[in-house]
């Protein structure tokens, strides 16, 4: 069993496509992190293998913060492009989701399972760029909880273009990760054992 690095932050995302939060320690689950991506936004007129509205069809989704009510996993307050705040629940999100867009957005909010963003970045003892690729088809003793099985390759969007902070585009970034890394960006991995994440925690390869 190798240390091969530590945990450098810890992300969650409560609602899909809307501004993170970095946390001090949290709990993963068989799910994945608990109250990650709890909502999505599901629209009517999008295609049936893609039926989200995200900051590919409004940038500044990127700029809305979700914050969870202490003590709940689902309550979310959401601060709005411009600091309006309303309710994960109340229609007026969703108004002020499409504002500016053309008529033909018919949106809802959904429960979700769907995880694209990356919850756990990494400081690896090599540093080498891509290093995680390295870790598909083993097994990762993340802290003195956490177990998991590196899955495979996180093959990326248009979404890793545009700049969290200011929803500015950067095609040729995707350009480079096509080119360079087949498209691919991050690993996927499962949960085989449970526990509690924190920024410092050691990477270790067990086979």
């Amino acid at each position: 069993m190798s240390v091969v690095g530590r945990v450098q932050s810890v992300w969650r995302y409560p609602v899909k496509s809307m501004r993170g939060e970095e946390l001090e320690e949290a709990c993963v689950g068989f799910g994945g992190l608990r109250g990650d991506r709890v909502y999505a936004i599901h629209s009517a007129s999008a295609p049936q293998d893609f039926p989200y509205f995200t900051a590919r069809n409004q940038g500044k989704l990127l700029l809305y913060r979700p914050y969870h009510r202490e003590g709940s996993e689902t309550d979310l307050t959401i601060e709005a492009f411009g600091g309006e705040t309303f309710d994960v629940t109340d229609p007026r999100l969703l108004a002020s989701a499409v504002d500016g867009l053309p008529d033909r957005f018919q949106l809802r909010l959904l429960k979700s399972d769907m995880r694209f963003r990356a919850n756990l970045y990494v400081d690896l003892a090599d540093g080498q760029g891509f290093g995680e690729n390295g870790f598909v088809g083993r097994t990762l003793r993340i802290g003195p909880d956490v177990l998991l099985a590196a899955a495979e390759r996180d093959v990326r969007c248009k979404m890793i273009t545009l700049d969290p902070d200011t929803f500015e585009p950067n095609p040729q970034l995707m350009k480079v990760v096509t080119r360079r890394h087949e498209g691919c960006a991050g690993i996927y991995a499962d949960v085989l054992e449970e526990g509690m994440i924190r920024p410092g925690d050691q990477i270790k390869v067990l086979d």
